[in-house]
This record gives C-alpha cells, structure tokens and sequence, in this order.
C-alpha cells in the first residue's frame, strides 16, 4: 500500500509564521503534523510513502530523515510547485502499479483511512474520494448513490436526498442528509489516472476530478462524520490544537465539553474553563501563535511550570500544551485570588496573617526554586539585570505613561544619571534567587485553603527584594504602611537563618526595587490603558501616591520635581 502526502504548498493563510516554518511543521500537542500523518498512513499498514515538497523542503526534508521511520520515505522536491494532481505526475514512477492514497499535509483526522483504502477496493471506480458535512465549506454536490456529480457546487441548496442504511465502521449514510459536502482532501486513485495529467504543469486534483466526471468516469464518495479539522488558518489551527488538547485530557467525544471563557488579565492571553461531567475542570490559557518556541511565553511558562512543580513549589500542575500554538491547560485553581481576600477583610491581624504565608512561599520561591534552575528556560532575559531595568522598567514609565499616558514632552535622558544609580542599587542583592518577577495578590492564587503561585513565565534570577517589593507596593491592595513595614521586618527575620544575608545591603537594595518596580507598573498601566484595557486606570492614583512615598527623601530629584506636578488623580 502507497501513499502521497501533499507538502509542498506556500501555506499563504498562515502567512507570516509559514515565512519561516513550514505548514507541516506546525505542531499538534507539541507533535509536527507531518509526523502525525506519516505515522497515521504507517499504523494503517502503508508500506511506502512519497513526500512532495517545495516551500522550506529543507526542513520538512530535515525531519523526515531524523525520524528514521519504518517504511519507505521517498521526498520528492519541486523546483517549481506542480500542485496536487501535479505532484502525482511527477510521483507515477512510484505510483503506477496499484491503487494509492493521497492525502493533505495539513488535516487532522481521526477518519479510518485503511477503511477507506479497502472501501475502495469493493468497486470499479477510479476514485473514492472521501467527503464530510462541514457546512462552512460544503460545496461538493453528492447524488442519492454516493456519486460526485460536481466539485464546484457554490450556490446549490441543500436538499435531502434517501438515506443508505449503513453505518458500519463510520460509513454512516443514514445521517447524510443533505448534497452538499466537504472534500476531505484524502482519496484513493487508481493509477490509470496519472495518463490523463499532463506532464510538467502546475495542476489541481479538484480540476482533474472535474474533467473525470465532464467524461462520466464515476468517482465514488466515502461519506464520514469522524473528526476532520484543517489548519490552514490561524484559527483552524488554533481549533485543532485546541479540541486536540481538550480531547487528550479528557479522553472522551468534544460533544460532551463545556467551555466557559474567564475573564482576562493585562495581557493577550485569554483564558477559558474547560470541563466534562464528573471530571474536574481545568484553565486552558492561549497565546499568540509564535513558531520560535524557544523565545516564547508559552514556552517558558510550561518548562519553568514543570520545573517548580517537581521541586513541590505550589504552582498549578500543567496537563497539555502546545508552545507553537501557544495553549497550555493547568490544574483549574479555581477564581478567588489574593486580592479578592484582602480588599473584602477588616481584620489587620487576618491580612498580615495571610501575607505572613505568602512571604514564607515568596522564599521558598526563591531560595529552592534558585537549586539546579536552568537560565535557558527564562524568556527574555535570564537574570534581573541593569539593562533589563533600564529598557523594561525605566524607559518604558518614560515612554508609557509619562509619554504616552500623560503625554508630556519628556525623554528618558532627562532621568538616565537618576535611572542609572536606580538600577545599580536594584542590582546590589544581598540574596539572589529565582524571582517571579510579577509577585503581586493577583498571581496569588487561594485554592481549598492553600496559597499557589501563577504567571511566573517571566521568572528569573534576580533579587528577593525586588519580589518582596512587588508584593507590598501592590496597587491592587493598597497595603498601608503601617502592614507594609510589619511584613517587611517579618521578611527580614526569616532571611537572617541564610547565612549569605545582609541586612543593611537587603534595605539599600529594596529601596531601590520599591522604585523600579513602581516605574514597570505605571509604565504598564499607562500601556494597558491606551491599550483600551481602561480597567487599570483605576490603580494609577493609588501607583503614583506609592511612588511618591518611595521617591521622596531620596536622591532622585528629578524623578520627584515630576511626580509632584502630576495630578495623583490621572
């Protein structure tokens, strides 16, 4: 048994990432679809395959060799692409002793395709080619016999036609009921019809089959209702990953999944609640489609996540992903976070109480977390380091929310000496550790009573201060000064058993990380807010009051000569 998978294509739908990766490439669960494909055709029993490529054939050539699968691989690559009926002529030296299957280098199915192969052998036909009802697509005009009578069908009605009662193995005719459908872009070819291609010419399959029918050379449908999804687009993509994910996790059809969007955060992300009945639910988080998996938050999010999970760091468990496609699913801790406890409770001793546990976690976060942690997991940046300050923390208050929130006609050289000395001192760390580097009450999560960080895909090595900073001057809480100063000394108390600790070096540097951090706040706010998030704009006053306070006394007088003209109501 032979079979052709079509590779060869542009993938212009996908267009920019197939700029640089090819459509086959693309993963499903962390899997390249040529991958899933190739072994689908081998576990069928397909003896020998042909691979045509053009667009990137170097990579999908790359691949394929590094697999060393069982069966026989023949890559054949177009100088210039011959399309799909095209792609058979050039093929028919491999092709022209018994019947083949071909099939797209960009579907993911769970059709039974050596069904179809032996449907295909129970008559006369040329062509068996295999069609579903998907009504967005449907444009293949099928007769009561499970006959194509035309492939180009736009503007046809559907009509119910008599039912076939049949509904072995998938072939379910009984619920076909209308006469339009999909083309599957799988079909098993006789290899009489390689003579009727013309040699050399960029032609289609859809256009040969046509010219088969127009000279009534029958071809014969195999009608399914199984599981079929294109990836053509960024959003058939995104559909297949994510119906793929959802199915691996909870083993059981997609007609029994309930799907409840969250509401989002500052980022792109968006978030979902995915359950099936008697399972427990979990949080499919989804990110922009990035095929440089090496450089994304995705990417760093599962592998730091995996790692703080083994070292027993309350994280949420991941349970699938998917980085090129940016989804990963986690343990579903539920919606109350820190925030949500501290805004609602009167009880001083309740709060600090609470943020006593936090801090305890915040260094074992840190400290534990530091042991055996592999920097290439980080993205971005893999420590806290000046020049990170400086782009990511200082120029973007300048350019965000000076700039572009507030709209003054300022530049960051009007701050550089005072950013300078900024960022030296947020870099003098009296205990370097794994920083989450986003360690405020909405990352917090309170699940059955117990406190579990989230968004940690920014983490890195840096200082504890920073981290502690983050979580006192955080806007969303507006902790007072008073509980900012007990926690404070709380944090210090539990540092002196380190023996690396000093203390007067940990104030100087937390000064420091007060104020940078306050800076990358602003800055976000006044992005998010442009943005059209204007959720945030509410915590602007309660941000500037705190920078204030943290500036004032120091030696950053430009700093402060701005921030005591702006309207702490902005």
């Amino acid at each position: 048994m032979k079979a052709l998978i079509f590779a060869a294509g542009y993938g212009t739908r996908l267009r920019p990432h197939t700029n640089a990766l090819p459509k086959p490439l693309f993963t499903i669960q962390n899997t390249p679809i040529i991958d899933i494909t190739v072994n689908k055709l081998i576990n069928a029993g397909f003896t020998e395959l042909i691979i045509n490529t053009h667009h990137l054939a170097l990579q999908i050539k790359s691949y394929i060799l590094s697999k060393r699968y069982p069966v026989k691989i023949n890559i054949l690559y177009e100088p210039q692409p011959l399309d799909t009926a095209g792609a058979i002529k050039n093929a028919a030296k491999f092709l022209n002793d018994s019947p083949f299957l071909t099939i797209n280098a960009d579907i993911i199915t769970d059709i039974d395709i050596k069904q179809v192969y032996n449907f295909h052998k129970t008559h006369p036909f040329l062509v068996t080619a295999v069609m579903r009802d998907c009504p967005q697509f449907n444009k293949v005009t099928i007769d009561k016999n499970h006959f194509i009578k035309n492939f180009r069908s736009n503007n046809l009605q559907n009509k119910p036609i008599k039912p076939l009662h049949n509904k072995k193995n998938g072939q379910n005719k009984n619920a076909d009921n209308r006469k339009l459908f999909t083309y599957t872009g799988i079909s098993v070819i006789n290899p009489q019809i390689i003579k009727t291609i013309p040699s050399n010419k960029a032609i289609g399959l859809i256009e040969t089959f046509q010219k088969l029918i127009t000279l009534q050379k029958p071809i014969k449908a195999f009608i399914t209702k199984n599981y079929w999804q294109d990836i053509g687009t960024p959003q058939s993509y995104k559909k297949a990953v994510f119906n793929t994910l959802t199915q691996s996790v909870f083993k059981t059809p997609l007609k029994n999944i309930t799907v409840e969007k969250l509401k989002g955060d500052g980022s792109d992300r968006t978030w979902r609640r995915v359950s099936a009945k008697g399972e427990k639910s979990i949080i499919a988080a989804e990110d922009t489609i990035n095929i440089n998996t090496n450089s994304s938050q995705t990417n760093s999010f599962v592998k730091i996540g995996k790692y703080l999970h083994q070292k027993q760091i309350p994280v949420p468990e991941i349970a699938a992903y998917d980085t090129i496609a940016g989804f990963v699913f986690s343990e579903d801790l539920g919606d109350i976070r820190l925030k949500d406890i501290i805004v609602k409770e009167n009880n001083i001793n309740k709060i600090i109480s609470l943020y006593k546990k936090v801090i305890n976690l915040l260094i074992t976060f840190c400290i534990k977390g530091k042991e055996n942690f592999n920097t290439t997991l980080c993205f971005q940046t893999p420590y806290y380091n000046k020049n990170l300050i400086l782009d990511k923390e200082c120029r973007y208050f300048t350019d965000s929310f000076l700039n572009g929130y507030l709209k003054l006609q300022l530049t960051y050289s009007d701050f550089a000496k005072e950013f300078n000395n900024l960022a030296d001192n947020a870099t003098n760390s009296a205990l370097f550790g794994l920083m989450h580097r986003d360690m405020q009450s909405a990352n917090i999560m309170i699940y059955k009573n117990k406190i579990y960080f989230i968004d940690f895909q920014s983490a890195k090595i840096g200082p504890i201060e920073y981290d502690l900073a983050s979580l006192l001057i955080d806007p969303y809480v507006n902790l007072s000064r008073g509980i900012q100063k007990i926690l404070f000394n709380y944090t210090v108390k539990q540092l002196l058993n380190y023996a690396e600790f000093n203390k007067e070096k940990f104030l100087k540097c937390f000064k420091a990380c007060l104020i940078t951090r306050n800076l990358q706040i602003l800055g976000a706010f006044g992005f998010l807010t442009l943005k059209g998030k204007t959720n945030f704009k509410r915590y602007i006053p309660a941000a500037l009051k705190s920078l204030h306070s943290n500036i004032d006394k120091t030696d950053n007088k430009k700093l402060l000569s701005v921030i005591n003209k702006i309207n702490p109501l902005a």
